[in-house]
């Protein structure tokens, strides 16, 4: 969804209407900004466990914006936004191809690294920017994967969100894109995750 005026909710409506109703006993994963519509999708969908992979993840009643503004959050990113070069091509949000290897794939085969950098395509801000519609975490099971040697999201900031909301911990070496750099160790961590 590249509409810049939809945010989290709408990114959970969106995200739970393409999963067949008559599929059961569902968990959901979301990976880094996709973390803020992380406890929306239990609104339109029954699911069984939400997982948050380097994830963002959303503070009740505040903008994650606002919130890496204050104590709590300042250190939430260690990636923020850098300016181009004038012919640098740049993706995304902004990003070129240095910054993508260097902080999202660092750890990734150049083959796979590449192959994302050419997917990237405008992801607006709204999420980041809106006020977060939920006053608490839902009553959902919960897991957050954090990435030992992530470089956009900060390890510790993500230890401390997943001990104060009471999520389980699991802790896999490497980086921000997992799926990139070690794709069987993320399936068989997902896997082995309680029902």
């Amino acid at each position: 969804m590249h509409d810049p005026a939809v945010g989290a909710r709408e990114w959970a409506r969106h995200a739970a209407s393409c999963v067949p109703s008559n599929v059961g006993d569902l968990v959901v994963v979301a990976h880094s900004k996709s973390g803020l519509a992380l406890p929306l999708i239990p609104e339109f969908r029954a699911v069984r466990r939400l997982v948050g992979l380097s994830a963002l993840l959303p503070q009740p009643g505040v903008s994650f914006g606002a919130y890496s503004a204050t104590s709590d959050g300042a250190d939430a990113l260690l990636f923020r936004r850098a300016s181009s070069g004038p012919t640098e091509e740049v993706r995304g949000e902004g990003t070129t191809w240095e910054v993508f290897r260097t902080y999202y794939v660092h750890d990734c085969p150049e083959v796979e690294a590449r192959w994302a950098w050419e997917q990237l395509r405008p992801s607006p801000l709204t999420a980041i920017l809106e006020a977060s519609t939920i006053a608490s975490w839902p009553a959902v099971p919960t897991t957050s994967i954090v990435m030992q040697d992530d470089r956009i999201v900060n390890p510790s900031w993500s230890r401390r969100v997943a001990n104060r909301m009471g999520a389980e911990l699991v802790e896999l070496p490497g980086g921000h894109s997992p799926f990139f750099a070690n794709p069987e160790l993320l399936a068989r961590t997902l896997a082995s995750l309680p029902a």
